[in-house]
């Protein structure tokens, strides 16, 4: 059982350089959205079911493929963001995203626009689409910019941070060969971003403590500045990068996020990943 460390309220930096990333020791990555690409590799992996179903069926390609899946995607994802912060303040749900993901679609499928699809993928075969979420493909610089943060010295751990299954990291991290040390799942911290046992249960496990959170020691990286608000409440660095498919919509996300350095909320804000390995090496110069 993880022992909760999340009891502690914000910690505030301290010091002259409370807005640097010199003591970064370790980062913690989101994966939706922020290493993967999850609405073009969901959408593109549902279109492909769909030419299957309608070829096996007959139905051809005034079947299943008239489908818009993109717009079947992004109401996919936001059940999922609308459930997962219910239950992470304390609603009621599925604790393993996979199950939580089949709630959703599941539900979705109710609607009658998607009557032909619900009637044509049986609950077995809704179950099995659930794991489509395990084979997300990596944005084309993340997995350079990982080989370039593994080669800092002093070296700096890399792990996940994520809602998903301690499965679905593994496997997303081994289908982008992802040179991560660790990984920390909703399963494993018994909840989800942005409850603090995430972010502090998975500091705890690496060995960072309290004080060494607010000694700035740990970094959170990710595309959503609600995940890195939440993070910064308890000490950790917040590194945002900009990505096309997410914060969409959100006034104080995407273009709008700052730079502490520029008046802003966060400690770096990136365009790719290979940029925070530039940071932290001029952090030791």
């Amino acid at each position: 059982m993880v022992a909760d460390p999340s009891a502690s309220s914000f910690l505030p930096t301290t010091g002259s350089d409370q807005h640097s990333l010199k003591n970064v020791r370790a980062v913690l990555f989101d994966q939706f959205g922020t290493l993967t690409d999850w609405q073009g590799s969901i959408c593109r992996l549902l279109e492909q079911e769909a030419r299957k179903t309608d070829e096996s069926s007959g139905a051809g390609p005034r079947g299943l493929q008239t489908i818009d899946w993109l717009a079947f995607t992004q109401l996919w994802r936001d059940g999922y963001m609308k459930r997962t912060r219910e239950i992470a303040s304390g609603g009621t749900g599925p604790g393993n995203i996979d199950e939580l993901h089949l709630e959703i679609l599941n539900d979705l499928l109710e609607k009658p626009e998607y009557a032909a699809v619900k009637e044509r993928w049986t609950a077995e075969k809704r179950r099995e689409l659930c794991w489509l979420w395990h084979r997300l493909n990596a944005w084309p610089d993340s997995r350079p910019g990982l080989e370039d943060l593994r080669k800092l010295d002093p070296p700096v751990l890399l792990a996940t941070l994520s809602n998903g299954t301690l499965r679905l990291l593994v496997d997303v991290s081994r289908h982008n060969s992802f040179p991560l040390d660790a990984h920390f799942s909703g399963d494993l911290l018994s909840s989800y971003k942005p409850n603090p046992k995430m972010y502090c249960g998975a500091s705890s496990l690496l060995g960072f403590d309290e004080d060494a959170r607010r000694r700035g020691e740990v970094a959170m990286f990710a595309s959503h500045i609600d995940d890195l608000r939440a993070a910064g409440q308890h000490g950790l660095r917040t590194i945002y990068i900009r990505r096309a498919t997410e914060d969409v919509g959100i006034a104080h996300g995407g273009a709008a996020v700052k730079p502490k350095s520029e008046g802003g909320e966060v400690d770096l804000v990136v365009d790719v990943v290979g940029e925070l390995a530039k940071e932290l090496s001029s952090c030791t110069v």
